[in-house]
């Protein structure tokens, strides 16, 4: 039979040690200087230094593992962050940012208005080219929109397919036969996008969508956020 293990519990003012287990009871005198309590008046435990230093190896290595599994989870984290902003960005640019500096458009009603005080959901729909369809569509009635992204998309297209969607959610469906694009539509777009870029040239009004050219003033804002997004 293998005989308990036994270490040395040595007395914290230099009295001479004793040898006991290594876990005797929390009531056992092996774990108490009587002399020393009795001096005292309090008790005085013993203290063993070999599990003191094992004490200290273990708290040190759990510091360490606990380190690491934060900078695992803070890297998991940021990857993610980084993820979703690339989901949102063309050339660099988060249109979830765009977006929160049109929805203050006078245009479209101001801080005061509906779309500033509930914002509608982005959604974004990753493409592998140029989508044969819509570049993006617009939910009133869900207080939604949607834009495509693909690579190489310009990025004065994606703001202005923003704009666009957003004056869906603010206009909504009108009477009429153009009732998604008519006037009422074509006179907001106009004015969110002289107000946000200096654009106003909006033509061939239809209910398959509202074409358009710019006079530079949104080409000219694309360009410049690419290339802040560029040297960030």
């Amino acid at each position: 039979m293998t005989a308990p293990k036994r270490v040395r519990w040595n007395c914290p003012h230099g009295c001479p040690g004793i040898l006991a287990s290594t876990r005797p009871p929390k009531d056992s005198i092996e774990r108490y200087c009587l002399p020393c309590s009795a001096k005292t008046g309090r008790l005085v435990l013993r203290v063993v230094p070999a599990l003191e230093r094992k004490r200290a190896a273990a708290a040190v290595s759990s510091a360490a593992k606990a380190k690491s599994k934060r900078a695992t989870a803070a890297r998991a984290r940021q990857r993610a962050k980084d993820a979703e902003v690339e989901r949102y960005s063309v050339h660099g640019v988060d249109l979830r940012d765009e977006m929160k500096k049109l929805l203050a458009l006078k245009a479209f009603g101001g801080k005061s208005g509906r779309l500033f005080r509930r914002p509608p959901k982005l959604v974004i729909s990753r493409r592998t080219k140029y989508p044969r369809s819509r570049l993006g569509f617009a939910e009133p009635w869900a207080n939604r929109i949607t834009l495509a992204t693909w690579p190489r998309q310009d990025l004065d297209g994606a703001l202005h397919t923003l704009v666009h969607e957003l004056t869906h959610i603010v206009v909504g469906a009108q009477p009429g036969a153009a009732k998604w694009h008519g006037p009422l539509f074509q006179q907001t777009l106009r004015a969110a996008l002289k107000e946000a870029y200096g654009d106003t040239q909006v033509y061939k009004t239809d209910d398959d969508g509202a074409y358009w050219t710019t006079n530079g003033g949104l080409r000219d804002y694309a360009a410049a956020r690419k290339a802040a997004a560029a040297t960030a």
